[in-house]
């Protein structure tokens, strides 16, 4: 008998462990040093006189969440796409069961690349608190947009040097 999925899931069994990834990467971008939070809009709010140490840590805890989201996005990428092309091949050869698994799997990946979505937009709002026309262009699609593994990682590499 199948067991009904919710649409929050975000573990299986046949998958990597996703709250301890999860866990690691807020804790870089959110948790604070002491005594200040590593987000500099928060720095500022509470002691706007001691500012630029918590942003030089700010973004510097940024850019390795950054770094850190991407190569989770990447590795991610990979495994769905090796997933899917198994769920084509289950699909051909008329196997519900194994196609409903694997399908299962995909949907799981997606909804952890859409979390980690959520944790690089979360930078940006803390980031852009004060232009709220900004943070309304975020794209807040429930599913993520395909990626280009190669190309992502460029595109990483260029932000860092900026």
């Amino acid at each position: 008998m199948a067991t009904k999925q919710s649409p929050g899931d975000l573990e299986h069994p046949a998958l990597e462990p996703f709250e301890p990834t999860l866990r690691r990467l807020i804790g870089i971008a959110f948790d604070p040093p002491s005594p200040f939070p590593k987000s500099a809009a928060l720095a500022a709010k509470w002691a706007p006189d001691q500012v630029r140490g918590p942003i030089v840590e700010t973004i510097a805890a940024y850019m390795e969440v950054q770094c850190e989201v991407a190569t989770e996005v990447i590795s991610l990428e990979k495994q769905a796409r090796a997933l899917t092309a198994d769920l084509k091949v289950a699909r051909r050869a008329r196997d519900s069961t194994e196609a409903g698994v694997l399908k299962r799997k995909v949907d799981i990946i997606r909804r952890r690349q859409l979390i980690l979505r959520r944790i690089m937009d979360t930078i940006v709002y803390v980031i852009c608190e004060q232009y709220v026309w900004f943070i309304r262009r975020l794209a807040l699609k429930n599913t993520p947009r395909e990626i280009n593994p190669d190309n992502l990682m460029n595109i990483i590499e260029q932000a860092t040097q900026l």
